[in-house]
């Protein structure tokens, strides 16, 4: 489920949509790989995520994407 950026808004109870116009490298199948970058919009604010490591059924890590800073 993690890696299905698309699912995510009908499973999580705070995110309201994927912004796909601001995301990236979005795999069709609901499998994104590394690099691809996932925008939600929460109410007005809309934060972006990049993948950078996926470990098969055990991890996900991601770094965000619009602010270095944190």
């Amino acid at each position: 489920m993690l890696i299905d950026g698309r699912a995510w808004p009908r499973w999580s109870s705070g995110l309201d949509e994927l912004v796909e116009e601001r995301s990236s490298g979005l795999d069709p199948r609901g499998r994104d790989g590394i690099g691809a970058v996932r925008a939600f919009r929460t109410g007005r604010v809309v934060t972006g995520e990049r993948l950078t490591e996926l470990v098969a059924d055990r991890r996900m890590a991601y770094e965000d994407a619009f602010n270095f800073a944190i």
